[in-house]
């Protein structure tokens, strides 16, 4: 009777141990979401916690512009600081700096960062689209946008 009392015991720990592993680990850490409006009002967003795999993909024209809210909720017990550096890059070259800011986010709070990005005096060519990144940095990790400028007519 004892030893099966304490096998009882014991499978009980070990269930609440892998309960609590899991449930801090779904709720626990620095998660961001990054949000866009596009021309004519449509708006998409991206979960980069939740998606892992490739970076998004935006297709834009030449001469849109792009509204760009970058939210970090910080799920822990102390503060998140941070310098937050968003650029335009293409094929490994930076062609601008977009928008620099630095977060104080209190615990179990978010902080966010609002830029606007116009498609203008960028390389597309006619009838085919040009892949450049937007590279959103932080301190502590780096995400990526892809973004597509292409042309629908000669200029």
């Amino acid at each position: 009777m004892r030893g099966s009392r304490t096998y009882l015991v014991l499978s009980a720990i070990a269930g609440a141990a892998a309960f609590l592993i899991f449930f801090f680990d779904a709720i626990w850490g620095i998660y961001d979401l990054l949000s866009w409006e596009g021309p004519g009002g449509w708006r998409a967003s991206y979960d980069y916690v939740a998606r892992s795999g490739s970076p998004p993909r935006i297709s834009v024209e030449i001469g849109e512009h792009l509204s760009f809210e970058y939210k970090i909720s910080n799920r822990r017990f102390f503060p998140y600081r941070t310098n937050l550096e968003v650029s335009l890059w293409k094929d490994g070259t930076k062609v601008r700096d977009l928008h620099r800011a630095r977060l104080d986010i209190p615990p179990f709070r978010s902080g966010k960062a609002v830029w606007g990005f116009c498609a203008c005096g960028l390389e597309a060519p006619h009838d085919r689209g040009e892949k450049y990144k937007i590279k959103i940095k932080t301190d502590t990790f780096e995400r990526e946008l892809i973004l597509v400028i292409y042309r629908t007519r000669e200029l």
